[in-house]
């Protein structure tokens, strides 16, 4: 392969603007550039502890803007089909490969929502998500007599 190549996991649904990721991905001249959502929100109360484990901070459900979360979408330059041999993952061995060699690896910031739809229920969410967004429609007065 010798051009620029998209992966996008299977069980991914958002509205990333991917012509600004390849703008931005060629811009910097990245190896690879990961998409990152900068508002997740995540299920469980986090708390910070001191050294008596004494609670200093607690919050429920936070949305987690200080650690952007990896969302399933990068695009890639040839290099990147290097260091597949690192390992089967994605995100778990040839990024860290990646990153680990110096190679110009770049994070996309986005705040579009994303829903992960990998389970039968995660995507019976979603579906009640986006009907509950979606515009009722409307007769075509243009076919009617």
């Amino acid at each position: 392969m010798d051009t620029t190549f998209l992966i996008y996991y299977g069980d991914v649904l958002t509205s990333l603007d991917l012509t600004d990721m390849i703008r931005f991905h060629r811009e910097k001249k990245a190896t690879c550039t990961v998409a990152l959502s900068t508002g997740v929100r995540i299920d469980y109360g986090v708390g910070r502890v001191d050294k008596d484990n004494r609670i200093e901070y607690f919050e429920e459900k936070p949305v987690l803007k200080e650690y952007p979360v990896a969302i399933g979408v990068c695009i890639c330059e040839p290099t990147f089909l290097k260091y597949c041999s690192s390992g089967p993952d994605i995100a778990a061995n040839v990024i860290p490969a990646l990153v680990a060699k110096g190679e110009r690896v770049y994070g996309y910031l986005t705040p579009e929502p994303h829903h992960d739809i990998g389970s039968f229920k995660q995507l019976d969410e979603v579906k009640k998500i986006l009907k509950a967004h979606s515009k009722p429609q409307t007769k075509n007065t243009l076919t009617q007599s």
